[in-house]
């Protein structure tokens, strides 16, 4: 195979996918998966390293076989993927549909997720540990992973939808299910099972 266009076409075939299948994963249009396939724009080199090993995340194969035709097809064994930062108005949309809005940033999860899994930015100090010794605390700003192929389950972080994603210590406390917060000054607030996203995998504060 001569270039990475005609091994990305390779592996597609040997996965019994189509090009939309793989927009699909990326999160992109199927007419900019064509147009990158078809070589007739001209991009820049980085533009198209970023295009190669994106698309080998997405299809699980050897970055090194897409972008350069070494090494094997197959990937080396890692428990996570590449996931999408979304935004809060987006989140319903990923988890309904699987597919991301276009521009969408995504973000290496390193433990094993199902393809559901997404990342927010958590927003104001509700799960922060306030200095005391929380098994898991999620301070203002920092990354949360939430899968949700994960089935809510009492005393773990969870994610529940209101009028925003809200994101607590899921709990049950006089027949009612709740959500409750590291920081004291956030009370409790109860929630609908209907209205559960998904369970949370972890987090990490981005360096400055």
């Amino acid at each position: 195979m001569s270039n990475w266009r005609e091994r990305v076409k390779s592996v597609l075939q040997r996965q019994n996918m189509r090009q939309s299948d793989l927009a699909d994963l990326l999160g992109v249009a199927n007419p900019t998966v064509s147009v990158w396939l078809k070589g007739k724009t001209k991009l820049s080199e980085e533009t198209i390293a970023k295009i190669q090993y994106q698309i080998a995340v997405a299809l699980n194969v050897n970055p090194d076989f897409i972008m350069y035709g070494e090494g094997s097809v197959v990937a080396a064994a890692a428990p996570g993927r590449t996931v999408p930062l979304l935004k809060n108005t987006d989140i319903v949309h990923w988890v309904l549909s699987g597919v991301a809005v276009e521009k969408t940033e995504w973000i290496y999860c390193p433990v094993d997720c199902s393809t559901k899994t997404f990342c927010f930015e958590v927003q104001g100090s509700a799960m922060d540990s306030c200095g005391q010794p929380y098994a898991a605390t999620y301070p203002d700003k920092s990354l949360a992973f939430i899968d949700p192929h994960q089935p809510a389950e009492l005393g773990k972080v969870c994610l529940f939808r209101d009028k925003t994603a809200i994101l607590g210590i899921f709990e049950g406390q006089n027949d009612q299910l709740i959500l409750l917060f590291n920081n004291p000054r956030f009370p409790a607030i109860p929630v609908l099972m209907e209205n559960y996203i998904g369970r949370s995998l972890g987090c990490f504060v981005p360096q400055k």
